[in-house]
């Protein structure tokens, strides 16, 4: 658990050794996940890279104050991040919310990075009067909090959508710190009244401040996403047309836990090309 005082919060931070004279890659992920869903991909890249991932606050193991939980929040923690490890010129992989966090934290301090991948980042257009809650709030709202135990989680979601679809690696990674014991059994660490603040809270954030943004931003789509998450990836482009496209095959929005092997290929052929 890493304390960041200038936020006043604990993130629950992991850590994939690999050679010591190689660049380091944070990895985010989205809105009711948690940091080791990553643990397919992070074991490759490790190969070639140190790789760090977190729990945003909110989720897994890390804090989950009362307050905002707006993109802006966790684009500051991000950078408290980077500047408590004393990370500048980082390579990111980030996805969903996780990436439009990265976005934020890049269009505040571009210092802080040398490149971003962003798998499918969730980009809307800035609506301060949209009447709350929101669609996505009510449907996470009603989520299914508690379990009688991580297993009985397991046997009655891991073969329904999007699980079913998962590596072993990162449906395994959800069970250890996306959900967490109980007293009474087992509930999900991102708690469904939380997640529906988030999806809320984004909606204060205004996308045009991702216009600053100057460096080449290479964007990752899954072939069978859903038709919403193709429109963001389409606004994120109105607001960076120079942006880089990429398309994962057989990959829904869940890229990085549906098709880990074939994004992390691409993200070390694209850092690669970054770095040399």
């Amino acid at each position: 658990m890493l304390h960041l005082p200038t936020r006043d919060i604990s993130l629950a931070l992991y850590r994939w050794q690999g050679p010591q004279d190689q660049p380091t890659i944070v990895l985010l992920h989205g809105t009711g996940f948690c940091a080791e869903t990553w643990n397919p991909v992070a074991k490759i890249l490790s190969q070639k890279y140190t790789v760090l991932a977190i729990d945003r606050r909110g989720h897994g193991r890390s804090s989950k104050p009362k307050g905002d939980y707006s993109f802006l929040t966790f684009s500051k923690d991000l950078i408290a991040l980077f500047e408590h490890l004393q990370l500048s010129n980082t390579l990111v992989l980030a996805h969903s919310a996780g990436a439009t966090v990265a976005l934020f934290a890049l269009a505040k301090r571009p210092d802080l990075f040398h490149s971003l991948v962003a798998v499918e980042p969730i980009t809307i257009p800035f609506m301060p009067n949209f009447a709350l809650p929101s669609p996505m709030a009510i449907m996470a709202a009603k989520r299914r909090a508690d379990f009688e135990s991580k297993n009985a989680w397991k046997e009655q979601y891991s073969k329904r959508n999007p699980f079913h679809l998962w590596h072993p690696d990162a449906l395994q990674g959800f069970i250890n710190s996306g959900l967490i014991n109980t007293e009474n059994g087992a509930a999900l660490a991102c708690p469904p009244l939380l997640e529906a603040q988030m999806y809320d809270d984004a909606l204060k954030d205004d996308p045009s401040i991702l216009k600053k943004i100057s460096k080449t931003i290479h964007v990752v789509g899954g072939e069978n996403t859903a038709p919403l998450h193709k429109k963001m990836i389409s606004f994120f482009q109105s607001l960076q047309p120079k942006a880089k496209l990429h398309s994962i095959q057989n990959a829904t929005h869940t890229v990085p836990m549906d098709q880990p092997e074939a994004l992390a290929a691409l993200a070390i052929k694209l850092f690669y090309k970054t770095i040399f």
